[in-house]
């Protein structure tokens, strides 16, 4: 099913309609900047319906700062400004602990995540049993195959959507 339009009691936008954050779980968030306050509603592979039901999380704005905390997450967000180091950032709150103020860790725009299980290949569809050597029998770790090409293209690998931090 496709729902692609998050529920509105899930969505928050700062004052100066130029952020949206949507809590899709109590440790995922999607965070969108628009310098016009149009925002993407259309599906994406990985997340088709944003019709979830919603967490509890808290919402406060003070000094010109949002501040937006679920069970597991707290986002912080300079209202009105483009994201970045110094506009945003998402701390990880013990785990959901009863006592959770104190980050575990913290994640701002333009981070190195080094515990990211990455994405995977372009042109994976390439590789197989079925293929000559050396794409019959490949690692699904892109990250060790960094400089293997497919039809003269890069079997690049992204971040992905899973990470271990």
């Amino acid at each position: 099913m496709t729902q692609p339009v998050a529920l509105p009691r899930a969505t928050v936008i700062d004052p100066s309609g130029h952020a949206r954050f949507t809590v899709l779980t109590d440790s995922l968030l999607r965070m969108e900047f628009s310098a016009s306050g149009a925002f993407e509603d259309r599906a994406t592979t990985v997340i088709r319906n944003r019709q979830l039901p919603v967490p509890a999380f808290d919402v406060s704005f003070e000094n010109n700062t949002l501040t937006l905390t679920t069970k597991r997450v707290r986002l912080t967000h300079s209202v009105g400004q483009p994201f970045s180091l110094s506009t945003l950032s998402v701390h990880a709150v013990n785990g959901g602990d009863d006592d959770g103020d104190e980050p575990v860790w913290t994640w701002t725009p333009g981070m190195p995540n080094t515990g990211n299980l990455l994405g995977t290949y372009s042109s994976l569809d390439e590789l197989g049993s079925d293929r000559p050597p050396p794409y019959d029998r490949l690692s699904l770790n892109c990250s060790l195959l960094q400089t293997m090409q497919v039809r003269e293209e890069s079997l690049h690998c992204a971040d992905g959507l899973v990470s271990q931090r």
